[in-house]
Formats: structure tokens, sequence, C-alpha cells
């Protein structure tokens, strides 16, 4: 109960409280997932992140597109999502975030 207190009250209410605001969901969300993957509790962050993973069914080109509304993005990051738009013709382009939960227990998980 006191890993699960700890985690609440040091990652998860911050989110939830952010979560109404649309135009800031994609960051958020990306900023959540960080947060868990260098969590210090490792059997938190995986059940954390792999909680997560299974919402993201709601992640699409549109709710991302928010991101260029959002005052918290900066120009460059903005600027970044523009010139990643013309990639649109590749296979790839509507892949989503992917995560080997094996490498979870790796502290050099990057996004």
């Amino acid at each position: 109960m006191k890993r699960f207190s700890l985690f609440i009250v040091q990652i998860y209410v911050f989110y939830w409280f952010k979560a109404p605001c649309a135009v800031s969901a994609p960051v958020n969300d990306l900023n959540l997932l960080k947060e868990l993957s260098m969590y210090p509790d490792k059997a938190v962050s995986k059940a954390g992140i792999t909680a997560f993973l299974r919402h993201q069914w709601y992640l699409s080109d549109l709710l991302v597109s928010f991101s260029f509304f959002d005052q918290n993005v900066s120009y460059q990051i903005k600027k970044k999502m523009v010139t990643a738009l013309s990639y649109k013709n590749s296979e790839d382009y509507k892949n989503r975030i992917k995560i080997d939960t094996a490498d979870l227990m790796d502290d050099r998980m990057e996004f």
C-alpha cells in the first residue's frame, strides 16, 4: 500500500488533474510515460507503463495535432512536427509508441 500511495502522490495526481485539457494531452501523456520509465520502483514502473499502453487506443493524428495549439510545446518542437508530417507517404508514419516491456528494467530506455 505504501508503494502504491507514493506512486499516486509523486506521479499520478499531477497528470490526473491535467487530463481534462485536451490540447495538452499528447505532451502530458509523453511526459507521464517518461516519468514512469524513470520511476525508481521498477515493479511499479512496469505496472504503470503496462497500464498506460493499454490506453493508447485513443491516440490518433487528430489528438496529436492538438499539440500545435499547446503553449507548453516549444516552437522548435512544433517545427519538427511539421517536418515529420512530410513523411506521411512513409510506410510506418502511423506507428504508435511501442515499448518492449522487457526493456522496462533497463535504465537506458529512450523515447
